[in-house]
């Protein structure tokens, strides 16, 4: 009953694709339109302009890593593009946010893996050390500045400087990788503004190194970890598990063949926006859209969940108290 781009969709969530539907048509309180924000604010959280079967990772354009939207929100996708007129094209202000993000979670790993125990002072400097930069914008070198925050924190008698200097470290960093986003974003204007420019803001620039290089200190320090990796299993096996339970409960709502009692149990928990925007969406459709439109219900709530939240409702409806 689905079309190969409807099984894509499924195959391939994004979570790029996802905050596009969630500001658009999920966030169901005053009409359909979601949270009426501007086409131009939507193009901007657009980071890859293409479907699901139209992805390319080996095409050399960031833009077609991954799927942007689903064939769901076609419709809202291609509304935007003709009104600002990027027509398959990034919108300009894409890879600024795309660089924030980087920014913001990349220094985050590093804080975050520090202050938890994962990564010491020394190990970092150790790791920064073996890094060569090169390309354009302003320099930068990172193992200098991390001693110099040390150096500070011992002459101003902190009680840990080697905290003191990661953390105001890391503060430099992100305004230095603030000035390489800013030098890239200038250095290509004509070609960004075009809709020719197939890199990130980083590409070419004293930070692409460096920030490589932070995610792979964070990667190698972190997410290899016994912890997380235990940490990454319970988290798979509550999601197998739940999405087990309600694609079930999912397959007959809405339709002839009726649900068991059980099934109407699991699907009375979706929220009513979520619901109200399946049913205004799948008005009119014929029944393998309907059925598409029922599993990314589904997806919906799931990937809408807090972990915590997550996690109580699989131990409560394996009845684990």
């Amino acid at each position: 009953m689905l079309t190969e781009q409807m099984k894509q969709d499924l195959y391939q969530f994004e979570g790029n694709a996802q905050a596009l539907r969630l500001v658009s048509k999920l966030h169901f309180l005053v009409d359909e339109q979601g949270m009426n924000l501007t086409y131009a604010l939507l193009n901007t959280i657009i980071k890859y302009p293409v479907s699901s079967v139209e992805m390319n990772k080996n095409s050399g354009n960031i833009k077609d890593k991954k799927m942007g939207y689903y064939l769901a929100d076609s419709d809202i996708f291609e509304e935007i593009q003709k009104e600002i007129g990027t027509n398959g094209r990034r919108h300009p202000l894409t890879f600024i946010l795309e660089a924030a993000d980087d920014i913001a979670y990349k220094t985050a790993d590093i804080e975050d893996a520090f202050v938890k125990g994962y990564l010491s002072y020394y190990t970092l400097k150790k790791e920064l050390g073996k890094l060569e930069l090169k390309g354009g914008g302003q320099y930068f070198n990172p193992v200098e500045q991390l001693e110099k925050q040390y150096e500070r924190g011992i002459s101003k008698g902190v009680k840990s400087p080697e905290e003191y200097a990661v953390k105001n470290w890391i503060v430099r960093a992100q305004g230095f990788l603030i000035s390489c986003a800013t030098f890239g974003f200038t250095s290509n204007y004509e070609a960004i503004m075009n809709g020719t420019y197939k890199h990130d803001l980083f590409h070419n620039t004293f930070c692409e190194s460096f920030i490589k290089k932070l995610g792979s200190i964070a990667y190698e320090h972190v997410f290899t970890s016994t912890s997380i990796f235990k940490m990454e299993v319970s988290g798979a096996t509550i999601i197998n598990f739940l999405m087990d339970k309600l694609i079930g409960a999912a397959i007959n709502y809405d339709t002839k063949a009726g649900m068991g009692s059980m099934d109407q149990r699991l699907m009375s928990m979706i929220s009513e926006n979520y619901k109200n925007a399946y049913h205004y969406h799948a008005e009119g459709k014929d029944e393998g859209y309907r059925l598409y439109l029922r599993l990314l219900l589904v997806t919906d709530y799931i990937c809408g969940m807090t972990d915590s939240y997550a996690k109580r409702l699989y131990q409560e409806l394996n009845a684990v108290v």
